[in-house]
């Protein structure tokens, strides 16, 4: 008896195996058929990646791309373009500072600080004539750091029938005073060894000097006159004058003076003074 109970209990666990192999199989893709097209559970739950783009994407860009600025003189006004500085990424950046392919490009004031996305920053920027022909040049924008941002090309032509050596002057580090030259310039701005006049200096903070050579005559500029200058209390008002805030209190950064000669077409010419 407990023989024949033993016979059928392994023939009802061998019964279950079969059906249990049976059901999974039929579960299991047989060769040849294609994999199944559903998603799985965990990658239909899966969030689509943002078509804009990955966060982190900084972008600045500026407008214009280009700019064409004419003739250019010393013997005329300083030319200054507005440039427009947008933020088209999706986080906020950082404008931290700029280069250009000539000393003679830069922006005029602070153009550092945040704008955040689809916002936007006007800056001003000042071209001096240096040099003379054509020019073609490039003024570049830092973000966050040294991360190369948005650019503009600078396109001009510096022409005029006189023009002072060094184009901009530089304050020296051991003297109060710096002596540049102011030459008479032909079409193709070589020397032009014609006779000229300077009348004066505006407002009197150089010396004039007449050469033994034809066309060419030095001035003798004074800084500590043009720091008497900047400490008056309407020098922040005088339009020829650029000032910063230092910690020490405002300091000036540049100073225009005007070179007043007897040439047709040059009867003013503006010599840009930096105090280094």
């Amino acid at each position: 008896m407990a023989q024949q109970r033993s016979t059928t209990v392994v023939l009802v666990v061998a019964a279950l195996a079969l059906a249990g192999y049976a059901f999974w199989s039929n579960l299991a893709p047989k060769r040849g058929d294609a994999p199944s097209s559903s998603p799985a559970p965990e990658a239909a739950e899966r969030e689509e990646p943002d078509a804009r783009g990955p966060r982190g994407a900084l972008k600045l860009g500026v407008s214009p791309a280009s700019v064409d600025l004419g003739t250019l003189s010393q013997c005329g006004p300083v030319a200054t373009f507005e440039a427009v500085l947008r933020n088209e990424g999706q986080d906020p950046l950082t404008v931290t500072g700029w280069s250009s392919t000539s000393g003679a490009i830069e922006p005029v004031g602070a153009i550092g600080g945040l704008i955040e996305p689809s916002g936007e920053r006007k800056i001003r920027v000042r071209v001096e004539p240096w040099g003379y022909g054509p020019k073609q040049e490039r003024l570049d924008f830092r973000i966050d750091g040294r991360r190369a941002g948005g650019s503009v090309s600078i396109g001009f032509t510096i022409a005029g029938g006189v023009r002072s050596r060094p184009g901009v002057v530089i304050r020296p580090e051991r003297t109060a005073k710096r002596a540049i030259d102011i030459e008479r310039v032909g079409p193709d701005g070589e020397f032009l060894a014609q006779p000229f006049m300077i009348m004066a200096v505006t407002p009197p903070v150089a010396d004039i000097y007449d050469t033994e050579q034809v066309g060419l005559a030095v001035i003798d500029i004074d800084f500590a006159a043009i720091d008497e200058l900047a400490a008056e209390a309407s020098a922040r008002e005088n339009p020829a004058f650029e000032f910063i805030e230092t910690p020490r209190g405002w300091r000036w950064t540049t100073f225009e003076l005007v070179v007043r000669t007897d040439v047709e077409g040059c009867e003013e010419l503006r010599v840009r003074v930096k105090n280094s």
